[in-house]
């Protein structure tokens, strides 16, 4: 298609479909027009390959002929394309040089973004000896582009007498995890914003976390060494021509008068939690209280704001204990069932890559900000995986973010608080690698205690032995995932909708509700006071614990559809918190710190059992040692434990249950 037939189209095109808009726009002294790809399809398809194909010319003669025909039309005018998802969609990694000056759309996360600055288009100069002046583009991002000669013969130092400048900021995109392939990481392409999608109500949209469709003209650049060499090396970038934003946070999830009605009928039920549990989680056996507690924390609780201070809704959880059971697919499982959630594991880890890092933006020049897991997560959640197996250095950058929802950064020039109102779910093996029901939940965690008292709940999960009912019904379960009969009672999209509904609500709180909680507080403050005097370590009960109360029973309330929060959800919250709390190390009703076993049974934490155990465990670590029953006897009877039959008792006990083995006669190991 020549450029007459091709303008000719566009003006019949706008004058059919457009006049009126453009008017109005004018009138309103818009600068911009936004034409649906779908319209411009139906009336000639040719337009739209023109586009796709020759982006860059087809969008400039486009403002050429509105220029022509109407006469407010400036400049800066600019025509948007939007609805081109499907026709011009193209995968980030499967982005090649042939696809270089294409219409391109891309769907990503936005991973980093610069902040507005201005940019000359063009340049007007003066030479100051004939007085002749030049007109010369700045296209290059870059490099600043003077004349370099005059018809008088003049080469250099020409005056600036005009220049044009826009708006322009910069962005990088990351590809979606679900085209992530195995070997291979996900792939990112920088995105390029002038003009009107500078504007505060497009651009204040855009932020680390935020997923986007931006269709553009795909452009390259040449690559610069470190010491600013020019190189063979290309890179390309996407100048922005329309942006779609997705908004994945649960509010904006859409239901039906039908569907509201289904969401009270399910809330009214008596063991509606239950029902919410084996559908959500029903591919996992036991682990009810857990199951249960990760589902009040899509709930979610409350954020409680005064003019001096901020009390978060998130609620964080941390599960600890052996491999094998099910941490990891309560993580998974969870991240289905929220629309805006991020999986990260083990030892790949690193403090920047969960906060935020410093880049240098090779566009527009400076550096930008990175956002890490935490911020990209906003209004969503984040499962981490090996909480374990993360450097002590990095834990650190998860203090901030989970007491305050705030990353605070001060990197390359750069001092920035960014919002991080993120839910945590983490999960961690055990120090020892096997969790020990004679040992103290603390001494097995290899976490700071001023970390662990960020998590709002910390469930140890260890394996069941000597039950061979429990065996067969985890490995029927296994064996019947994807069949009819393990079905769940609700869809997915049901749940999250369910969800969504709930977190629409902000229950209130009242003064009965009030005076149950601090019943519950002070008796686990006493508890504490005890453990203290006896010389015991007890778990780290804190005024944060009245947080967590508040946002559990905030979230049995929404998740019961609650406007007021009654009585009956703060029993049901602060059961679920006290038994964790129980299941942690610490008695509630006594102020004992117990160890409670499967069958319910507590054992003090500093008892005979526990001390075998650290005993074994020292020698070993210290000489790589068996330990030998003489010289166990020995140090024991040292320490108080004189009756010899009671000792060798709990140490067939502990053989029995596979804590320890003998490797040869009279010597002892852990497993």
């Amino acid at each position: 298609m020549n450029t007459v037939e091709l303008k000719t189209k566009i003006f019949d095109f706008i004058d059919k479909n457009y006049r009126d808009k453009m008017l109005a726009n004018l009138s309103h002294k818009k600068n911009r027009l936004t034409v649906d790809f779908h319209k411009m399809l139906d009336y000639d398809h040719q337009l739209c390959d023109h586009l796709l194909d020759f982006g860059e010319e087809f969008i400039s003669t486009f403002e050429k002929v509105l220029r022509e025909m109407f006469d407010d039309v400036s400049e800066d005018f600019r025509v948007r394309f939007r609805n081109c998802e499907k026709s011009a969609n193209i995968s980030i990694n499967l982005i090649r040089a042939s696809d270089i000056g294409k219409f391109v759309t891309v769907k990503g996360m936005v991973k980093q973004k610069s902040s507005v600055r201005a940019h000359i288009t063009s340049t007007k100069f003066e030479c100051p000896v004939c007085g002749l002046f030049q007109t010369i583009l700045q296209l290059d991002e870059k490099e600043f582009i003077e004349p370099n000669k005059c018809s008088c013969g003049r080469r250099t130092n020409f005056k600036v007498v005009m220049r044009k400048i826009v708006d322009v900021y910069s962005m990088m995109l990351e590809e979606p995890t679900e085209e992530l392939s195995g070997g291979t990481k996900l792939s990112q392409i920088r995105i390029l914003c002038r003009a009107d999608l500078s504007h505060p109500e497009i651009e204040r949209k855009l932020f680390q976390g935020v997923k986007v469709d931006v269709s553009g003209v795909l452009r390259d650049f040449q690559i610069k060494s470190r010491n600013n060499q020019t190189t063979s090396m290309l890179d390309w970038y996407i100048e922005a021509n329309y942006i779609k934003i997705h908004d994945e946070s649960f509010l904006n999830i859409k239901w039906t008068k039908e569907e509201e009605e289904k969401f009270k009928e399910l809330a009214c039920k008596p063991d509606w939690l239950d029902r919410l549990r084996h559908a959500i989680f029903y591919d996992v056996y036991r682990s009810d209280e857990e199951c249960k507690a990760v589902i009040l924390q899509m709930f979610g609780g409350v954020e409680r704001n005064t003019p001096s201070l901020k009390s978060r809704g998130n609620i964080n959880i941390l599960l600890v204990g052996d491999p094998g059971c099910s941490k990891s697919s309560i993580l998974k499982i969870a991240k289905k069932f929220s629309p805006k959630a991020m999986y990260v594991a083990g030892t790949g880890i690193s403090g920047c890559g969960l906060t935020a890092t410093a880049v240098k933006d090779e566009l527009i020049g400076g550096y930008t900000l990175e956002a890490g897991a935490l911020a990209l997560c906003n209004n969503g959640i984040l499962m981490i995986d090996e909480l374990d197996k993360v450097s002590d250095e990095n834990k650190k950058a998860l203090h901030e973010p989970l007491s305050d929802c705030t990353i605070s950064v001060s990197k390359a020039g750069i001092q920035a608080t960014l919002i991080a109102k993120t839910a945590v779910l983490a999960a961690a093996n055990p120090k020892h690698g096997n969790y020990s029901e004679y040992d103290s939940l603390y001494s097995q965690i290899d976490l700071a205690s001023s970390l662990v008292s960020r998590f709002d709940f910390v469930f140890p999960i260890k394996r069941v032995k000597n039950d061979d009912e429990y065996h067969a019904k985890v490995c029927a379960k296994i064996i019947g995932r994807g069949t009819d009969d393990n079905k769940p009672e609700f869809e997915r999209d049901f749940i999250i909708k369910y969800i969504s509904f709930a977190k629409t609500i902000t229950p209130v709180l009242n003064e009965a509700v009030e005076r149950y909680i601090t019943k519950e507080y002070v008796s686990l403050m006493k508890g504490k006071d005890k453990s203290e005097q006896t010389g015991e370590d007890g778990i780290p009960v804190n005024p944060r614990s009245v947080g967590a109360f508040v946002r559990t029973i905030d979230a049995v309330a929404r998740s019961h559809l609650h406007t007021e929060i009654t009585v009956e959800d703060a029993k049901i919250g602060c059961a679920i918190l006290v038994n964790c709390y129980r299941k942690m190390g610490i008695n509630p009703d006594s102020g004992e710190i117990v160890e409670t076993v499967i069958d319910g049974k507590p054992f003090k934490q500093k008892d005979l059992a526990s001390m075998i155990i650290s005993l074994i465990r020292d020698r070993s670590k210290q000489n790589n040692e068996l330990m030998n029953i003489e010289d166990l006897f020995s140090i024991l009877e040292s320490r108080g434990f004189n009756d010899r039959l009671k000792i060798e008792k709990m140490i067939q006990k502990l053989k029995d249950e596979t804590e320890i083995f003998s490797p040869k006669s009279g010597f002892f190991k852990l497993i």
